[in-house]
């Protein structure tokens, strides 16, 4: 209680009869002074494992012959560019090759 009024800045109460005087504690009895440990050893240590053998190479998958190519259209020769042409309401879109 009296942390949280020091906290907030409170003034300490005083108290009106005196404290009385505490008395002394017995002093702890001392433990002997212990020996010091020797310092931890590595552990020993495992020779290198020998490294696995190398794995045969496994053969490509068989390829997949090519697909064939799309029909062409009869204008994909020329350069086709499209062109975005708004009509006069601008709603609709049209796209025509040059």
């Amino acid at each position: 209680m009296q942390r949280l009024q020091r906290r907030a800045g409170l003034p300490r109460e005083r108290r009106s009869e005196p404290r009385e005087p505490r008395e002394p504690r017995p002093a702890a009895p001392r433990a002997p002074p212990r020996e010091p440990r020797p310092a931890p050893r590595a552990p020993p240590r495992r020779p290198a494992s020998p490294a696995p053998p190398p794995r045969p190479a496994s053969p490509a998958p068989p390829r997949r012959p090519a697909s064939p190519a799309p029909p062409l259209h009869p204008c994909s020769g020329c350069l086709s560019i499209p062109l975005l042409i708004l009509s006069p309401l601008h709603s609709v879109v049209f796209w025509a090759p040059t």
